[in-house]
């Protein structure tokens, strides 16, 4: 995975109010270099508890699909709808090519964080399922 073609940006032409109840949300890849792409969305002051009683947040998962393609990068896209407009999100990145190098699944968790007057900071998190 070549993880510098990675690109979202938040409250950007990446990362839009559409209407007044839905989000366009829009993340780049370097071009055929991933197998898929999910956001996991959900109000962040939204919590449960699993069935032992521990915290949980509430979200969804929501499978992106290529809108579309230049010479160099692939572009997914969603669009989701979030109840009380406010949301979280994050992506998870699945690459087969990881998964066929170990015998456990890997992908990459890329979160994104807006800090008012320092702009979107985000990391690369391993994820094993």
């Amino acid at each position: 995975m070549n993880k510098l073609a990675l690109w979202h940006n938040a409250k950007s032409e990446y990362s839009y109010a559409f209407d007044s109840k839905t989000l366009y949300i829009t993340l780049r890849t370097a071009k055929n270099d991933v197998d898929s792409v999910k956001i996991i969305y959900g109000d962040p002051f939204s919590w449960g508890g699993d069935k032992s009683g521990n915290p949980m947040w509430k979200h969804e998962v929501l499978s992106m699909n290529v809108r579309y393609q230049s010479d160099d990068f692939d572009y997914y896209f969603c669009e989701i709808k979030p109840p009380y407009l406010r949301t979280k999100y994050a992506f998870l990145i699945e690459d087969n090519k990881i998964k066929r190098k170990s015998t456990s699944a890997k992908c990459y968790f890329l979160c994104f964080k807006i800090i008012p007057d320092k702009g979107p900071i985000f990391g690369l998190i391993k994820y094993s399922n």
